[in-house]
């Protein structure tokens, strides 16, 4: 696959050991070791090589490399099983073909009569054993089967060196002997093989060379290339549906040294067969150098010259010939390296230090110039190394990771040696000490699982009795009680020899109806979760508990395990609880206040209805939102999440406050609380509860209520100066003009009477006098019409209200050259003379107000009726009145302009717009 891919292919191996162990007994530990090695990695690709694998990923898919595609391989499962995946995954099959290896054995040995077939599986459950059973079927009373099982592989040995005449052996594997010690496939065949009396022919690629004749054998050669090439499809975008599983063919191999051994001629073999192992004869390895020296002999006399050319071509053959010969060694003491590496991480009585150290010392040896090598192992902060290590330049390493350790594997040459591929190092080497680091790293890897693995069922069985928990141990088809911990017995009253071999039932431990439910519940899930049940003591007690449950496998039967909690005091608890809370739920909900509890974030946990009429949203929306954003505007929040800081700090709270809240629609509402901190049984604060009242209207009366008095006081004050004020100036007009007129008169008066009582001309200065006493009276007589006009003026009296509003503009006009225009849609008006006289004041001091105040150059004056209302329309152009003016203290005009129209029923409208003017409208009713 690297060698077939652009990229990079990275690989990670992982070993399942269900040859040594059955997988169903740590299955659920090497998922967890899996998902928490690879959580958070991504693979593009998962290789399962063997039945087992595939199946352990297919059943944990869920949780397991779940969407990665996966490829597999196997032989020992039945073809059934490679159709049945396929197409959710793909890959290679390779038939174990027990039959065609026998009928090759039996060619070449026809007087054979009975075959002896070694596999160290079980009788019942091993499939490879099944599969070759069934092959085997045809050669019923043909030939006689004896299976070499449960043995030692001493007893093994001795077996096969005393096996009666006219014999085979049918080598199918041996992984485990009956004394319990584990093997790989060729390791176990070479150590019997050497000691057979009869041939060994196998159905492997990999146990030729270790002692088989041969056979037809399982080509792993090819299995590799073909399941890389679809390996590198599926990393190319193929999906497994899109790769049809395929069958690789076997091979029929043969070890030229074993045919040898049994005088089997290679021209009995079957066309196409490959022999391996073949060592070259005198002749083969030698065959041109002879013929040299004999042709070097005929010519010797004649070709001085080409014998000695071909003696230094002879020469340069014998180095070569040094030189591979030095490669094969180099080659075969990597080999034992790698070999006896192996061996040594199988020995599981040695600690991990103490195999570390033994694999360290065989490092030199392994290398080209093992007299100036020195070796080293790291892993974590352990260190492992040759008595003569030191740092050198010339060092080579390979790192690896193991339980969660990184470490790393190190070679040096303490003196300088020549160049080669790697520096002083060959590529063979660079290769082996990439090697050692992967099988030490898969061997810790195993070694680690497996400790985890016995130290967890120790802490299980712990943790078992120890726990207060009540837990039982039940067998799933027998429904019998296997194990129960000391909780169980105190909390149940049955004694741990009454309870094991005993079902629920048999201990009437169940009350009928929860048995059916829980049957029920069992059909359509392999478990329970806090499932409330109740359940009899041996004193007949009912006591109602909670109840959950896990299946696993214990030596092959499933089991599952039953957890209790007794709730019964908890569950009355939480009756009378509920039924308190029901009667406090309904006093929340019907209560017309606000009624709200948050936690210490905010987060709304109660809300009633009459919050939710209030604000217009739906107890869905509401419950769970933070009530600061829901519920709080902007200027609120800082303020009122202090309250809750403060009472998580300091346990206490604000009983009484008051704050705005928003409504869905924006509208803001005024609300006075009253909180109350929420405690948990320890009295710690975990939020609040608040009742609210809506005050807003309430704050809007009393509000106007206070701006009113203020003004109504101002007004009044206003009104009191005022009456003063036109009381001095009506005085000092009557004073100055008056007074001053009429004292005129009087000394006019009296000289005019001195003079005609002395007799004097008063035809002269009697009728000046007199005319000038008549202008004086004209102007003291206007004088008393002005004051008495601005007292009441009189054409209100004479021309009734709609003249004196436009002979009042006119004359603003005519005084101030403001541009006044008067409309009148009505030419009378039914008003009383009252009604009359406040809307002309409301006019004049409107008038008034736009001189002062205003800054206008046009008012614009409308009279008209409307709705049974005389209606009058002020507008002018001027900066437009504000909203602050229109409500403060100082706008007393404005005031008492509101006054004068509630005292007769009627009402004043005041407009502004910045920049644009004001318009007031005063409307008054037309009938009592």
């Amino acid at each position: 696959m690297r060698e077939g891919s652009k990229a990079r292919v990275e690989f990670f191996y992982e070993f399942q050991e269900n040859t040594r162990l059955p997988i169903d007994k740590y299955e659920e530990y090497i998922v967890s070791y899996l998902q928490h090695k690879y959580e958070g990695e991504h693979f593009d690709l998962v290789i399962a090589l063997g039945g087992p694998a595939l199946n352990l990923l297919l059943k944990h898919e869920a949780v397991l490399f779940t969407d990665t595609p996966k490829l597999f391989y196997f032989f020992e499962e039945p073809e059934e099983t490679l159709r049945g995946v396929w197409p959710h995954a793909t890959g290679v099959w390779s038939r174990l073909d027990v039959s065609q290896t026998l009928d090759v054995a039996l060619t070449l040995h026809p007087e054979t009569r009975r075959v002896f077939v070694i596999n160290s599986g079980a009788a019942d459950s091993d499939p490879m054993r099944e599969q070759a059973q069934v092959q085997l079927r045809k050669y019923e009373g043909k030939l006689e089967f004896v299976y070499l099982d449960d043995l030692t592989m001493d007893e093994l040995r001795g077996k096969v060196a005393a096996l009666p005449k006219n014999s085979l052996v049918l080598y199918l594997g041996f992984a485990k002997d009956s004394a319990g010690n584990t093997y790989t496939g060729p390791e176990a065949l070479s150590m019997f093989a050497p000691a057979s009396s009869a041939p060994v022919y196998g159905v492997s690629e990999t146990y030729l060379g270790a002692g088989i004749v041969g056979g037809s054998l399982i080509d792993f050669a090819a299995i590799g290339r073909r399941t890389g090439e679809m390996g590198l499809r599926i990393l190319s975008g193929a999906k497994p549906a899109d790769i049809a599983p395929e069958t690789v063919p076997n091979v029929a191999a043969f070890d030229w040294r074993e045919l040898r051994r049994w005088g089997i001629s290679e021209d009995r073999l079957p066309p196409g067969s490959v022999v391996r192992f073949k060592e070259p004869s005198f002749w083969d390895h030698y065959r041109w150098r002879i013929i040299g020296v004999i042709s070097l002999c005929l010519v010797e006399s004649f070709l001085i010259f080409a014998l000695l050319a071909q003696r230094a071509r002879r020469s340069r053959a014998e180095e070569g010939l040094r030189v591979s010969v030095h490669r094969l060694g180099e080659r075969v003491k990597e080999l034992t390296a790698l070999h006896h590496t192996a061996r040594v991480l199988q020995d599981e009585s040695k600690s991990v230090p103490e195999l570390l150290q033994e694999i360290v010392e065989l490092l030199p040896p392994a290398w080209q110039y093992p007299e100036v090598t020195a070796g080293r192992i790291t892993l974590g902060e352990m260190e492992f190394k040759t008595p003569n290590f030191s740092r050198s330049p010339f060092t080579q390493s390979a790192e690896f990771q193991a339980g969660g350790l990184r470490g790393a594997i190190e070679v040096c040459y303490l003196e300088e040696r020549p160049e080669a591929d790697f520096g002083p190092f060959l590529v063979e080497e660079k290769n082996l000490i990439d090697s050692l680091a992967e099988m030490i790293q898969t061997a810790l890897d195993r070694r680690f699982t497996q400790d985890q693995l016995r130290a967890s069922e120790e802490r299980f069985t712990k943790a078992f009795q120890a726990s207060p928990v009540p837990i039982a141990i039940i067998n799933d088809s027998k429904r019998t009680f296997l194990e129960v911990n000391e909780s169980w017995e105190t909390a149940f009253g049955y004694s741990r020899e009454e309870t094991i071999g005993r079902t629920a039932l048999e201990l009437n431990f169940l009350t009928a109806e929860d048995r059916d439910r829980l049957r029920a519940i069992g059909e359509r899930q392999n478990f329970l979760r806090d499932e409330e049940v109740n359940v009899r003591t041996k004193q007949g007690e009912l006591r109602h508990v909670t109840m959950s449950t896990e299946r696993f496998l214990i030596n092959g039967e499933l089991c599952n395990i039953f957890l209790f909690s007794d709730i019964t005091e908890r569950k009355r608890a939480e009756d009378a609880l509920r039924e308190s809370e029901r009667r406090f739920s309904d006093m929340l909900t019907n209560i017309e206040m606000v009624a709200v509890m948050a936690d210490l974030n905010g987060d709304i946990t109660f809300c009633n209805d009459y919050l939710l009429r209030l604000t217009g949203w739906q107890r869905e929306e509401a419950i769970g939102r933070n009530w600061y954003e829901m519920f709080l505007p902007e200027d609120e929040k800082k303020r009122v999440s202090e309250i809750l800081g403060e009472a998580e700090l300091t346990g206490d709270v604000t009983v009484h406050m008051e704050n705005e809240i928003k409504t869905r629609s924006g509208a803001r509402r005024l609300m006075r609380w009253t909180n109350t901190p929420l405690r948990r049984p320890d009295g710690k604060v975990i939020g609040l509860a608040a009742l609210g009242d809506d005050i807003t209207e309430r704050k809007e009366a009393e509000e106007q209520l206070k701006t009113s008095s203020r003004q109504l006081r101002a007004l009044s004050e206003s009104l009191r100066k005022a009456k003063e004020d036109e009381g001095i100036r009506i005085a000092r007009e009557l004073h100055d003009e008056l007074g001053a007129a009429l004292t005129s008169l009087k000394w006019s008066l009296t000289r005019l009477n001195g003079a005609g009582t002395e007799g004097a001309d008063t035809n002269g200065d009697g009728s000046t006098k007199i005319e000038e006493m008549v202008s004086l009276i004209d102007a003291t007589i206007n004088t008393v019409r002005r004051i008495s006009s601005e007292l009441r003026p009189g054409v209100l009296d004479d021309l009734g209200l709609i003249p004196a509003i436009e002979w009042h503009a006119q004359q603003v006009q005519a005084n101030t050259g403001i541009v006044c225009r008067f409309e009148s849609q009505v030419e009378n008006v039914g008003l009383s003379r009252e009604r009359a006289t406040t809307v002309f004041r409301i006019f004049q001091e409107a008038m008034t107000n736009v001189l002062r105040h205003a800054g206008a150059t046009r008012v614009n004056i409308l009279v008209e009726e409307e709705d049974d209302e005389f209606v009058l329309d002020v507008s002018d152009n001027g900066r437009g009145i504000t909203d602050s003016e229109k409500l403060g203290t100082r706008s007393l005009g404005l005031l008492g302009m509101r006054e004068r129209a509630h005292s007769v029923g009627g009402r004043v409208e005041i407009k502004g717009t910045p920049g644009k003017g004001t318009t007031l409208i005063v409307r008054v009713p037309l009938t009592s």
